[in-house]
C-alpha cells in the first residue's frame, strides 16, 4: 500500500509539475506581451513628446510672426497717419493757392478798367489839346 500511495504521489507531483511548467510558461508568455505593451507605450510617449515639440516651435514661430504682424501693422498706421495729415496739409496749400489765385485774377480784372480808363483820358486829353 505505501508503493501504491508513493506511486500516486508521484503522479500528482508530476501533474502538479506540468501544471506549473504550463503556468510559468502562460506567465512567460503574458510577461513577453507587457513587455511588447510597454515598449509600445514607451514609442507613443516618445512620438507624443516629438509632437508636442514641433507644436511648440511651431508655436513659437507664430508668436514671432504674430509680433512681426503687429510691428508692421502700428508701422502701417503711423505712416496712415502721416500721410492723412499730409493729405490735410496739402488741402490747406491749396485753399491758400486758390486764393492768390483768385487775388491774380482779381487785379488782372482792376487792370482792364483802368486802361480803359487811361485811353478815354488820353482821347480827352487830345481833344482838349487840339480845340
Amino acid at each position: 500500500m505505501v508503493a501504491a500511495e508513493v506511486k500516486n504521489l508521484s503522479l500528482q507531483t508530476a501533474r502538479a509539475t506540468g501544471e506549473i511548467g504550463t503556468q510559468i510558461t502562460e506567465i512567460q508568455a503574458a510577461t513577453c506581451r507587457a513587455v511588447e505593451a510597454i515598449t509600445g507605450i514607451g514609442k507613443t510617449i516618445t512620438d507624443v513628446s516629438e509632437v508636442a515639440a514641433a507644436i511648440a516651435a511651431a508655436m513659437k514661430e507664430q508668436n514671432a510672426s504674430t509680433g512681426e504682424i503687429v510691428r508692421n501693422v502700428r508701422t502701417l498706421a503711423t505712416d496712415a497717419d502721416s500721410v492723412q495729415n499730409s493729405v490735410l496739409d496739402m488741402g490747406a496749400s491749396i485753399a491758400s493757392y486758390g486764393s492768390a489765385i483768385q487775388v491774380l485774377w482779381a487785379a488782372r480784372d482792376l487792370g482792364k478798367p483802368s486802361r480803359v480808363l487811361e485811353t478815354e483820358v488820353d482821347a480827352f486829353l487830345n481833344r482838349v489839346r487840339q480845340t
